[in-house]
């Protein structure tokens, strides 16, 4: 999953060099997700991983019209820049 988020969100705007760090480093250095959830956490308690994920849940719900509408606007004006790094 996070080499194919990758590919569709970051990979397009990196050249060689980044697209191979990213594609050679992902895939090591993602812990398992639950070990990535209970870092999150307060603890590692089912309860505490829990309230972790309805937070984010909480958090991406809020942030989803608002990246929307930025892309929005920096089309519409423009802004975007897709040139390689």
């Amino acid at each position: 999953p996070c080499l194919a988020a990758y590919a569709k969100e970051l990979e397009p705007y990196h050249g060689w060099t980044l697209r191979r760090v990213y594609r050679l480093g992902l895939p090591r250095g993602m812990l398992p997700r639950q070990a990535f959830l209970a870092r999150l956490a307060a603890s590692e308690s089912d309860a505490d991983v829990q309230a972790a994920v309805e937070d984010m849940r909480a958090l991406v719900a809020v942030w989803t019209p608002l990246l929307r509408e930025w892309r929005r606007t920096f089309v519409e004006l423009d802004l975007e820049d897709s040139r390689r790094v």
